[in-house]
This record gives C-alpha cells, sequence and structure tokens, in this order.
C-alpha cells in the first residue's frame, strides 16, 4: 500500500509540474482536476499515516551521554480504523476551453464553404462556457472491485448568427 501511495503523490507532482509550466488550456484545468482526485484519493492513508506518527514509536528517552549509542529492540504496533466515508471520494471542477482548443474543435468549419464564416462564432461560443467534470470512486482504502468514475454530461454548444442573404430575401 505504501508503495500505491507514494506512486500516486509521485505521479500528482509530475502532473503539479506539468501544469505550471503550460498556458491557460485544457491541460492546465485538467491538472487542477486531477490534483484535486489525488488528494482526495490519498488522503485517508496521509491522515492515518501522520496520526500513527503521532503516537510516538519509542518506549523512553535514553540517558543523555556526550558520546554514546543507545539501542532499544521492541514491537510497536499500529492500527487505524476507516469509516466508510473514508472509503470513497468524490471531486468536481469546470472545464473551461481554451482558445488552441477551441480552434481544433472547430478545424472541420474551414473546409466547408457553408459554415467557415461561422467559425469565430462557435469559437466565441466555446471559450464562454464552463462544462462541469465529477470524478470519484473509491481511495487508497476502498474497495479493490469499484473503478475510477469521470462523468462530463455531454454538451451543446449554441451561438447566434445573422445570414444577411437569408434576411434579403424576406425583404
Amino acid at each position: 500500500m505504501r508503495k500505491k501511495t507514494f506512486t500516486l503523490i509521485f505521479i500528482t507532482l509530475i502532473i503539479l509540474s506539468y501544469s505550471l509550466l503550460m498556458g491557460d488550456n485544457l491541460e492546465e484545468t485538467l491538472g487542477a482536476l486531477v490534483e484535486d482526485a489525488a488528494i482526495s484519493y490519498v488522503d485517508p492513508v496521509v491522515s492515518a499515516f501522520g496520526s500513527n506518527l503521532n503516537g510516538g514509536w519509542f518506549h523512553r528517552v535514553p540517558d543523555a551521554k556526550k558520546i554514546g549509542f543507545d539501542l532499544e529492540i521492541g514491537f510497536v504496533g499500529m492500527a487505524t480504523f476507516f469509516t466508510e466515508a473514508n472509503k470513497s471520494f468524490h471531486s468536481s471542477g469546470n472545464i473551461l476551453f481554451g482558445e488552441d482548443d477551441a480552434e481544433k474543435m472547430t478545424e472541420f468549419m474551414e473546409d466547408d464553404p457553408d459554415l467557415k464564416d461561422y467559425r469565430e462564432d462557435v469559437i466565441d461560443a466555446i471559450l464562454e462556457q464552463n462544462i462541469p467534470v465529477e470524478i470519484s470512486g473509491p481511495t487508497v482504502v476502498g474497495s479493490a472491485d469499484e473503478n475510477i468514475v469521470i462523468y462530463m454530461p455531454e454538451y451543446e454548444i449554441s451561438f447566434d448568427y445573422y445570414d444577411s442573404a437569408v434576411q434579403d430575401t424576406l425583404e
């Protein structure tokens, strides 16, 4: 379990350092969501480990000596009980797409003469949307049979447009 904890913390640190180097875009937003989820995932173990460290692993204080070595052998037992609330986590946030992401999503409009004129309007509409994302699942001490679930609802983006050719035909 320790190996999993340290691996997850290491991965979280890599994601954090990567997100600091990126600009204001989708990767940064997802990095922040992953950070929150990773912290929630390991929180029960980190809290329990800290509590057990404060429980005292020594039997007595050795006598003060100027030069010497004190060795004590014994058994130390630790136990942490986890409630049901510690066995699962839930994290949520919003994704705000950056301009590069919006341009990639609308590249197909560049080749279509009917849609080409509306591409900028669609990009502006995408940039204004905050899309909710939820991450939930078992923590480190949760059930191994459950999976982490990432939920992002289907999202429809609409925009207003004015076609002068259609308007001229109606008049």
